[in-house]
């Protein structure tokens, strides 16, 4: 019995996979999920952030036929590392970046912040790296672990984050995070 079926009595498994969906005698679901980070990297040198070009399936619509999204990298905890270490593993399969854990700057206190609170148990943290550019791969290539993540870099200047769009919202938040980190340092964006 886990955490979540000592909660709520009546708790049924109705899927095991990727994640875990559960249904309540309710019939209130509940999505169990590990838990994830997502990260800026900004390349100081060059003031530079690097956004990420993947597809996404559950963004598929008619607006989006491919559901491409530029978001900022991100991954799961499907293996035990601490945040920073995931950051720093993730920076190196999906933007081709060194990273040294020890530098990974994690927001909101190193709390992670809950998805999607009404069905999903995911929490995510949320971080901020930055690197010089002789940390980044300079080779434009494919990213990803494997043929299903195929990711595509994108250099974006830090002088027009606040003029771009925004489909993610884990992207919209480490970008407001980011430009306000810079106004405190008293950079004026």
């Amino acid at each position: 019995m886990n955490a979540l079926q000592r909660l709520i009595p009546g708790l049924e498994l109705v899927y095991d996979g990727f994640v875990r969906v559960w249904k309540g005698p309710d019939k209130h679901e509940i999505v169990s999920s590990t838990d994830s980070v997502a990260f800026l990297i900004h390349i100081v040198d060059r003031d530079l952030v690097v956004f990420v070009h993947q597809r996404r399936a559950p963004m598929v619509s008619d607006k989006n036929p491919t559901g491409e999204l530029l978001e900022t990298p991100a991954g799961r905890f499907d293996c035990a590392l601490t945040a920073e270490e995931l950051i720093a593993k993730e920076a190196g399969e999906e933007v081709g970046a060194t990273v040294d854990p020890a530098k990974v700057i994690l927001f909101n206190e190193g709390i992670p912040l809950a998805m999607c609170p009404g069905i999903l148990t995911e929490k995510q943290f949320l971080g901020l790296v930055r690197i010089y550019s002789s940390e980044i791969e300079n080779e434009e290539r494919i990213f990803g672990v494997d043929a299903d993540e195929q990711i595509r870099r994108e250099f974006i200047p830090v002088t027009s984050l606040s003029l771009l769009p925004y489909d993610d919202l884990k992207t919209y938040a480490l970008v407001q995070r980011f430009l306000h980190w810079l106004r405190e340092d008293g950079r004026s964006i």
